[in-house]
């Protein structure tokens, strides 16, 4: 759902939820509630956020800081994840560093 209220796709969940006078902060505060279960997914959005995988339909995006940002306060609201997602986003964090200098 998050994904949708990024790229901004009108599908009927968001729909709903508009219609409900909820928008994608709200989406961010139910991840949160998930917590450790929802981590290894919101490092893929960042991942595919960030360019370095395919979104869903095959297109690389490139996000603004601030929407990149915005997976990482989640991830740090989260405050848990397991190993595997933990080497992950370090690896992305890596990656990105050598990018940008």
């Amino acid at each position: 759902m998050l994904y949708e209220f990024i790229i901004g796709d009108e599908t009927e969940g968001t729909r709903s939820l508009k219609q409900m006078y909820r928008h994608k902060y709200d989406v961010e505060d139910e991840i949160i509630k998930l917590g450790v279960i929802a981590s290894s997914e919101v490092v893929t959005l960042f991942e595919v956020f960030s360019g370095y995988t395919p979104s869903i339909d095959g297109q690389i995006i490139q996000s603004d800081s601030h929407t990149r940002w915005m997976f990482l306060s989640i991830l740090i609201d989260i405050n848990n994840a397991n190993e595997k997602t933990i080497n992950r986003i370090k690896q992305i964090l890596i990656r990105k560093y050598e990018v940008d200098n």
